[in-house]
């Protein structure tokens, strides 16, 4: 009689891919890691045979994911970071990578906060980073109480606009450094 492949071929195929790219083991490692035979993991990962629910809890565990993840019925490996970027609109990954920072009680998690709540911030930021500048160049009308008509016409180029947007970011980095410098009791720019 033939052996035919199991229809959890997706299992198999997740079991690989996160021992590759989770553990970065071959498949001997992997299973000198599980205590179990090399040919075990390979019908696995080739459809052939699945694990028993016992070693797909210790899988899940070693991977860092759900079993809902494993079993196929989710597509990201973990539910809190998929949550996580349902609400915020954050990567899957910078959303795992925000968690991880948390769990570590990393510093950078209060800075990123800090900064999520500068919203004066982020909207510079965005607007450098999606401002078409265009490649035409204006005349802009500045008032002069020295010139005749009171007024002076300077050319704006699109190459300047931009400079001058960089430069109105920069100094409001360096706003948002300072305050967290004096949040955390160290000399400001100002005061260095």
């Amino acid at each position: 009689m033939k052996r035919g492949r199991v229809k959890l071929r997706s299992l198999g195929e997740k079991i690989k891919l996160s021992r590759k790219e989770k553990l970065g083991l071959t498949q001997q490692e992997f299973a000198d890691k599980l205590n179990i035979s090399l040919d075990t993991v390979k019908n696995w990962e080739q459809g052939w045979n699945y694990p028993e629910i016992d070693m797909i809890v210790r899988l899940a565990d070693l991977f860092d994911c759900d079993f809902d993840f494993l079993l196929g019925s989710q597509e990201q490996p973990n539910k809190e970071y998929a949550y996580i970027t349902e609400l915020t609109g954050l990567t899957y990954s910078a959303a795992e990578t925000l968690s991880e920072l948390a769990k570590a009680k990393n510093p950078i998690v209060n800075i990123v906060s800090d900064l999520l709540e500068n919203t004066d911030l982020l909207y510079r930021i965005y607007s450098c980073a999606s401002a078409d500048y265009g490649s035409i160049s204006g005349i802009i009308e500045i008032p002069d109480a020295f010139s005749k008509t009171g007024i002076n016409s300077r050319i704006f180029r699109p190459r300047e606009i931009r400079q001058a947007d960089s430069m109105e970011l920069y100094n409001a980095l360096c706003e948002y450094v300072d305050t967290l410098r004096k949040k955390n009791d160290l000399p400001t720019s100002k005061e260095i």
